[in-house]
């Protein structure tokens, strides 16, 4: 559910549906209500939304509730800018729609309990063009997790800090100066770990196609658990890019060493972004290296195309990645989306999202998440839209018996109200 998008003033949505829920065997009726409100000046932004979703269960302590809710406020003066944003969501464990996935990746293998997140940010950005400038800022986020066996994934919480100052030292050259911080505490017998970077930078437009970014800086980990001895890592992090821009995109190379749990990775990526009359293409190709686990490839593709009628997004991508405690691990991914409009009264969506998680750490089962989806709505009138959906979630971990399999079919209807006081 997102904000109003008109271009000033205060506009507001609300939404009201019901349906029935029918999920192995089991039919659930299900409720749900969600508001908008957008208000935009030439200065300020103001967003708020609420949305919750309401299963009855059958049995006693059966019930289930997601919510999704959120505060967004901007305000942008001639040579600065303050926004803050505020977030707190309640879903199922492991969905691959949530950016947790990276954050946590162990929660891919649950296909039962739920997740709560709590995130504020606030961000202030001074100096706008002007010899001297930069920005600053602080975040928090809150992860809890319910209905899981005692153990199973530990509560954590990570608070961060970063800053940045910008020298124009020419019309076409920037000096950067950064520094950033951040602490993720867990419960119970969970991992701690502490990250602190510094970095110079060096931005230059070469020429008016080609634009050179230079980073030089050193970081530290820090990571500890009960009974264990804190181990204490401490590195050169080193980023070289070059952006050439052409008639119908870019084209990139990047090459950045930092520091991991695992060590010290190198990684050498070329990227092409090309812009399509209906769409855009995207591509990236590379290589990444660590001491320890040797050369993995890395590739990413993406595919966008929009007509009156419908819409088709591809995604695919093999990337080495680090979690909030360092450990580093292989992912393949897969994202394709599809939107069509059947008549001027109905619609169809359908999707499909892969995830293979395989960690470099010894005794750590690889996981797969696979997640269909298939929907269809009709107007009944031009408040009331009819929906169908189906979806199936299948989940297979290393060393486990067999796949787990979960199937469910969504039959209700939605009301929808506009308004603009």
């Amino acid at each position: 559910m997102g904000l109003a998008q008109e271009t000033g003033g205060l506009t507001g949505r609300a939404t009201l549906g019901a349906g029935l829920r029918h999920e192995d065997g089991t039919t659930t009726p299900v409720g749900e209500i969600g508001v908008a409100l957008s208000s935009i000046t030439r200065t300020e932004t103001l967003g708020l939304s609420f949305g919750t979703v309401l299963a009855r269960g059958g049995g006693q302590g059966d019930d289930e509730t997601d919510i999704d809710a959120g505060l967004s406020y901007s305000r942008l003066g001639p040579r600065s800018g303050l926004s803050f944003d505020l977030g707190y969501v309640r879903n199922d464990v492991g969905v691959l729609t949530s950016e947790e996935e990276t954050l946590d990746p162990d929660a891919l293998r649950f296909d039962s309990g739920k997740r709560t997140v709590a995130d504020a940010a606030l961000r202030y950005v001074f100096g706008t063009d002007m010899p001297v400038g930069g920005d600053v800022g602080i975040e928090t986020r809150d992860v809890s997790y319910s209905g899981l066996p005692d153990g199973a994934l530990e509560d954590f919480r990570t608070r961060g800090a970063d800053a940045t100052l910008i020298f124009a030292l020419t019309p076409t050259a920037d000096l950067r100066l950064s520094a950033e911080t951040s602490r993720t505490e867990s419960e119970g017998d969970g991992e701690d770990a502490d990250r602190s970077v510094a970095t110079v930078g060096l931005d230059v437009q070469v020429s008016p196609s080609l634009e050179a970014t230079l980073g030089l800086g050193v970081s530290e980990l820090r990571r500890s658990a009960p009974g264990v001895d804190e181990e204490i890592d401490r590195g050169p992090e080193i980023e070289l890019g070059l952006v050439r821009s052409v008639r119908d995109g870019t084209y990139g190379l990047r090459a950045t060493h930092v520091l991991t749990g695992d060590g010290p990775r190198t990684e050498l990526r070329a990227t092409r972004v090309r812009t399509l009359p209906t769409g855009a293409l995207t591509w990236e190709l590379g290589a990444s290296h660590a001491d320890e686990f040797g050369l993995d490839p890395v590739l990413a593709l993406g595919y966008e195309r929009s007509t009156r009628a419908a819409t088709l997004s591809v995604a695919l991508a093999r990337e080495i990645e680090a979690d909030l405690f360092g450990d580093t691990f292989a992912s393949d991914s897969l994202a394709l989306g599809l939107r069509r409009d059947l008549t001027p009264r109905a619609d169809l969506t359908a999707g499909v999202a892969y995830r293979d998680v395989e960690p470099f750490a010894d005794g750590v089962a690889e996981v797969e998440r696979l997640e269909m989806s298939f929907g269809m709505n009709y107007a009944l009138t031009r408040d009331v839209d009819l929906r169908l959906s189906a979806e199936r979630t299948r989940i297979r971990t290393g060393g486990s018996d067999g796949d787990r399999v979960t199937n469910s079919v969504f039959l209700g209807v939605e009301r929808g109200i506009d308004w603009r006081p």
